[in-house]
């Protein structure tokens, strides 16, 4: 789980390696849409509990990946040193979201119960699947529940989920 230092900022790529001499690296982008890389004049890298503000040089997509270049890196060895480090942005710049969408961030670690009140567990992961989220609950059982308004109430402000249980699979 995040800790409380990130609770102000959302997780939107990942960066898998260096690429080029220049220090430019290539990120895994976790978001929706790929292209609001292209609006960012900034990023933060989760360096420990202090969040490190990097500045956005250069951004360019390439089917599902994207390429950064900050101006803080400057040539390939410095760049490797960011391989498997998580990109953030501030709440503040995210973008807006319809009534019955959520950060994935702001559901991992809900209380998930099942439609008799009972506590099955808590939301341990979101899987990201491309047409239907999966949502990972873990308890007693482990159970993959599909992300869809007929199987799951959101209730953040209460901390919990319900979820019609028999809508998913259960595996130890």
């Amino acid at each position: 789980m995040m800790n409380t230092a990130m609770h102000n900022y959302l997780k939107i790529g990942k960066i898998a390696a260096a690429h080029g001499i220049k220090g430019t690296v290539k990120v895994i982008p976790l978001t929706d849409d790929i292209t609001r890389f292209q609006n960012l004049t900034h990023v933060f890298l989760n360096d420990c509990d202090m969040p490190q503000k990097l500045t956005i040089q250069k951004v360019q997509l390439n089917e599902n990946i994207v390429f950064i270049k900050f101006d803080e890196f400057n040539n390939r060895n410095e760049a490797e040193t960011l391989k498997n480090n998580f990109l953030y942005i501030d709440r503040a710049h995210a973008v807006p979201l319809n009534d019955d969408e959520y950060f994935i961030e702001d559901l991992i670690g809900l209380s998930a119960y099942d439609l008799d009140n009972i506590n099955i567990g808590e939301i341990s992961d979101i899987i990201q699947t491309g047409s239907v989220d999966v949502i990972v609950i873990t308890g007693k059982k482990k159970y993959l529940i599909p992300a869809l308004k007929k199987n799951v109430s959101v209730f953040i402000d209460q901390g919990m989920i319900k979820v019609d249980i028999s809508s998913g699979v259960d595996y130890d």
